[in-house]
């Protein structure tokens, strides 16, 4: 299993220091579990191969995880990452602070 997603990058092209274009790309980025390191038995560190529009990146992306406590803590490492994925592409909840007097 692997998780892909579509990240947005900004890309600013500069000519003799003036911008001049300033565009969003998108790009496909897929992450797999390698290995599990600093594994405590509450909080593990998962290792992932991860590629770019299809090239490998030599430097492995790291992610900590709260570790279930049961099962396999290297099958939890990918779906540990997708959750906390989605929780950074929802959208913010707005809240309003009244003041009292």
């Amino acid at each position: 299993m692997s998780i892909s997603r579509k990240e947005k990058i900004e890309q600013t092209i500069y000519n003799d220091g003036v911008a001049v274009s300033n565009d969003t790309l998108d790009i496909d980025v897929s992450y797999t579990i390698r290995s599990v390191d600093n594994f405590n038995g509450t909080t593990a560190t998962g290792v992932f191969v991860r590629e770019v529009n299809g090239v490998a990146y030599s430097e492995p992306f790291r992610f900590i995880f709260k570790y279930s406590g049961a099962g396999n803590p290297l099958e939890q490492a990918e779906p540990a990452l997708q959750k906390y994925f989605e929780t950074q592409d929802a959208p913010a909840s707005s809240t309003s602070t009244e003041a009292s007097s």
